[in-house]
């Protein structure tokens, strides 16, 4: 097995230790429109802070795009590349 030395392996190191990031990530994922903390709370069945709190964090960690990050509430979420690629990586 070679090891690519430039993928982001602090990011995979801190969303693998996160089993909520993973499936709020993966979920995420299978959506077909950008999606609020709200639609994410109902379907990962938390509290809306948490999920708010984990869309935050992996959005600074640039896996997941907001469409309006000045906004106060509604806040509109969807997956990037880059999130679709760690995914890909913790499969492996």
């Amino acid at each position: 097995m070679t090891i690519n030395v430039s993928f982001d392996w602090k990011t995979y190191s801190w969303l693998k230790r996160g089993n909520r990031r993973i499936e709020v990530l993966k979920y995420l994922s299978t959506a077909d429109k950008p999606l609020t903390a709200t639609e994410v709370k109902k379907e990962q069945k938390v509290d809306i802070t948490q999920s708010a709190f984990t869309l935050n964090e992996l959005w600074k960690f640039k896996l997941i795009d907001c469409f309006n990050p000045e906004d106060h509430h509604g806040k509109l979420f969807i997956i990037n590349t880059k999130g679709r690629n760690m995914l890909d990586k913790l499969k492996d």
